[in-house]
């Protein structure tokens, strides 16, 4: 890991403990130091060793029945082999609750805003987001809640116009508890995005193309259920399905001849723009001393109706095929908390190891990716 990263950390903690310990101030931080195979996601296969730094601080007025959150968010990644890729976010943000004791029900709201900053190298991508959301938890029954909502957002790209939009989404969620160990969640959520400028399709200086598709608002439905099994004290299984459906197209994407930026990025590869279907299956087991262990894995087919597949020369091949999209995930990670003083909580220490595979009808999205992470979180 980086050495002067390090000291950040060091000197954070000795800094900011002390204040910390007050019952009102909090302050989280996160290091991790790892290595991936593939930082872009694409056929190129770029290696590199990275440090992620997350702190934050929060203030919170708490009561049994109301909660008041300010906290400002700092995220930074360092790339040892290509700093050009090297990012930083600033998030602040002010979160309220209010809760009817009685009835177990609450209601939520907040208002965020976020900046994301870039080296000088991709600086277009560079992004400001403000995000505002209300939401709604009922007790229908002893082992029935239901959840519903809304949350907006904005998003506008400085030096890229045409990006910037406008997007909502509303959810209702169930979630249902049995005796035996067993829980069920279903969810639905309503998205839709309108790009700010309806006549800014032009050009970008310095990209191959800008492909434009449709006029006005993309809709779309995301489904998603998730079964839950305990299956002792220490262990549990979980399976998730989602389904992703389109219901209009308007989508904006940037050309990647040049491969030469990260393919899932929402300005190449724009959730709006594919449908999907997908199956998820994660085992947890608390492990001896404290350790907690998760190994899970992932399929995801992802189809993209109104985009063509093209060859490495950003050409579309003869039969005119579409691309289609068929990813398979696994990760491994291991948590084990560690008391570093009497009156702190707990540090916890991380390992994270992850596989991916991403077969595609078109040559730039077939790649394979492993990756894996050290890290340690405290939260003062």
């Amino acid at each position: 890991m980086n050495t002067k990263l390090c000291q950040i950390l060091i000197a954070g903690w000795l800094i900011f403990a002390p204040i910390a310990l007050h019952a009102q101030l909090g302050l989280n931080l996160d290091v991790q130091g790892g290595y991936a195979s593939n930082i872009v996601s694409s056929y190129r296969q770029i290696p590199d060793t990275y440090q992620d730094f997350l702190g934050q601080l929060h203030y919170r007025l708490v009561n049994p029945q109301t909660g008041l959150q300010i906290a400002y968010r700092f995220e930074l990644t360092r790339f040892d082999r290509n700093p050009s890729r090297n990012n930083q976010t600033h998030i602040a943000g002010l979160d309220f609750y209010y809760s009817w004791l009685e009835k177990d029900n609450k209601l939520s709201a907040g208002i965020e805003g976020r900046n994301r900053l870039n080296s000088k190298v991709y600086d277009w991508s560079e992004y400001r987001q403000g995000r505002v959301y209300i939401g709604y938890k009922a007790l229908l029954t002893s082992q029935l809640f239901a959840y519903f909502g809304w949350d907006g957002r904005m998003r506008t790209y400085p030096q890229l116009e045409p990006f910037s939009y406008w997007q909502n989404r509303g959810y209702l969620r169930l979630s249902r508890f049995f005796d035996s160990g067993t829980t069920m969640i279903m969810q639905i959520e309503a998205l839709q995005k309108d790009y700010l400028d309806q006549s800014a399709i032009k050009m970008v200086p310095g990209f191959p193309e800008l492909i434009s598709i449709g006029d006005g608002a993309s809709r779309q439905l995301l489904a998603t259920m998730r079964l839950a099994q305990s299956l002792s004290p220490t262990a549990g299984l979980s399976a998730d399905l989602s389904l992703r459906r389109n219901l209009t197209n308007a989508i904006r994407t940037l050309g990647t001849a040049d491969g030469y930026y990260y393919s899932d990025d929402e300005m190449f590869d724009d959730p709006f723009g594919y449908e999907a279907e997908g199956l998820e299956l994660a085992l947890k087991k608390r492990l001896l001393h404290g350790w907690m262990m998760e190994i899970g894995g992932e399929a995801l087919a992802k189809h993209y109706p109104n985009r063509l597949a093209l060859d490495l020369a950003g050409e579309a091949f003869a039969d005119q095929r579409i691309r289609e999209d068929n990813r398979t995930s696994l990760w491994f990670s291991l948590r084990k908390s560690l008391r570093t003083h009497p009156d702190l909580n707990p540090a916890t220490l991380t390992f994270d190891l992850s596989w991916q595979q991403n077969r595609s009808n078109d040559p730039y999205y077939d790649y394979h990716l492993t990756a894996f992470s050290f890290g340690i979180k405290h939260n003062f």
